[in-house]
């Protein structure tokens, strides 16, 4: 009997001690979502290491092909038939088709130019002394220019370049410009039920706070430690309600936050209409009731982050994408 080919290692990676799987990637012990160098790669390079190392694009299960997935539970993006880490948004692909068609253009004008170099080299071989002469009769001409050029211009520069100067500070201080703080709405979970909050992800703040009047509003439990009056609550992703975190915030009655100082334009939410937004009326100036410091800012944000010249970050989140950055109105 013919003996049969051994499977690919890969298809028989071990599980560990804790029931995680062998990372293929940093050959840690750990499921691929949870890889840290999986994570640090941009959504091409997961995209490439996926499938170099016959991982599911549906589940990142490495047992299975896509093709005989169980798993019902898509982008939570664009509900599509891959995980979200994979998820690469359609503003990116416009950007690089926008990139590829700029460097074809410039490819094929270089190669205009040179074909019409070519053919003027050749046909002067033809012109003999005529050429000559419409060589020299340009040569005084550029001559000329160059001497209108010289004489225009002061101390070597364009008179052009000295009429576009740079906006002076005072030009700069009249701008009307609005900062937008990043902002998502939760939802708080109570003995009662569950309740909206609206939190500020501040990184520059060394400890999370909830305000007393939203404890006081919701009835929430407190504890005394320290001298200090501690809020243990749960926190769910108003976009995704499998997202989770438990924290423990310290009451603060002096959270006096509005956010942003007035309201924007609603034409501006058109520019983000394809994103999963933490808070979809980010645009609309309302109080702060939870400020979520650095001790937690580093557990709710993801990869993924979209920079656009004339608009916020984007950023993205266990809670949605938050928006941050100024605002010209």
């Amino acid at each position: 009997m013919r003996n049969q080919s051994p499977s690919k290692s890969y298809h028989k990676s071990k599980r560990g001690n804790h029931g995680n799987y062998d990372c293929r990637v940093c050959k840690g012990t750990h499921p691929l979502r949870l890889c840290r160098r999986f994570l640090s790669m941009n959504t091409i390079q997961r995209k490439e290491t996926v499938q170099k190392y016959g991982y599911c694009p549906n589940c990142l299960a490495h047992v299975h092909s896509k093709n005989s997935c169980f798993s019902t539970s898509g982008c939570k993006y664009c509900k599509k038939h891959h995980h979200t880490l994979l998820h690469i948004h359609p503003r990116f692909h416009m950007q690089s088709n926008k990139y590829k068609s700029t460097t074809s253009d410039s490819k094929s004008s270089c190669s205009k130019s040179s074909d019409s170099k070519s053919s003027g080299s050749k046909s002067s071989d033809f012109k003999g002394s005529t050429s000559k002469l419409s060589n020299s009769s340009n040569s005084k001409a550029s001559k000329s220019s160059f001497q209108r050029q010289t004489s225009e211009s002061k101390n070597g520069v364009p008179k052009s370049a000295t009429s576009s100067s740079e906006p002076s500070l005072s030009s700069i201080l009249k701008q009307n410009v609005i900062t937008l703080l990043p902002t998502a709405i939760v939802n708080v979970e109570t003995k009662n039920g569950s309740y909206q909050g609206r939190c500020l992800l501040d990184s520059g703040s060394k400890m999370s706070y909830v305000s007393k009047k939203f404890v006081d509003k919701l009835n929430l439990m407190t504890l005394e430690l320290d001298d200090e009056i501690m809020c243990p609550l749960t926190l769910v992703s108003s976009t995704d309600l499998n997202d989770k975190i438990h924290v423990i915030l310290r009451v603060n009655n002096r959270i006096a936050i509005t956010t942003p100082s007035q309201d924007l334009p609603e034409e501006i939410k058109k520019n983000f209409q394809n994103f999963v937004l933490a808070d979809k009326n980010f645009y609309k100036s309302a109080p702060i009731e939870l400020i979520l410091g650095v001790d937690i800012y580093s557990k709710v944000v993801t990869d993924g982050i979209f920079v656009r010249s004339g608009l916020p970050t984007a950023q993205n989140t266990t809670f949605g994408i938050i928006l941050y950055g100024t605002v010209s109105i």
